[in-house]
């Protein structure tokens, strides 16, 4: 996959569980598990997170986010990472949901393929 393509992917996690002011131990763990399985460092994580926490217009960069997983071809790697990193801690805030649905839109996945997306990452969580 590449180091920008592990980085994207990581990028769609960062934003979402960014998404909602509530950035828990639950979520960073995740966030360091993916972390570590696309090669990505965590002082590179912890930079993503601080910059998009501060970040305006956070719709904006979830669209750049999904047109980065698209552009790398990781685009379904990247929602479920993200779901999955929202999930942990107390299930997808409505935040979460919308950030996971801009980059979504930006990788131009299937809004109707989505649903199905985070279910499967939720029954994997619960498995």
């Amino acid at each position: 996959q590449g180091a920008e393509a592990g980085r994207a992917i990581l990028s769609a996690a960062c934003l979402v569980v960014t998404a909602d002011a509530a950035f828990d131990d639950a979520e960073r763990s995740a966030l360091g598990t993916i972390a570590k399985k696309v090669g990505v460092d965590d002082a590179w994580v912890d930079a993503r997170v601080k910059e998009l926490a501060k970040a305006e217009g956070l719709a904006m960069a979830a669209r750049d986010v999904g047109v980065e997983l698209a552009k790398h071809q990781v685009t379904e790697a990247g929602l479920v990472a993200a779901a999955v990193a929202a999930l942990v801690s107390e299930g997808m805030s409505i935040g979460e949901l919308a950030a996971l649905r801009a980059i979504a839109a930006g990788a131009r996945f299937p809004d109707d393929d989505l649903g199905p997306l985070v279910e499967r990452a939720d029954d994997a969580l619960q498995g």
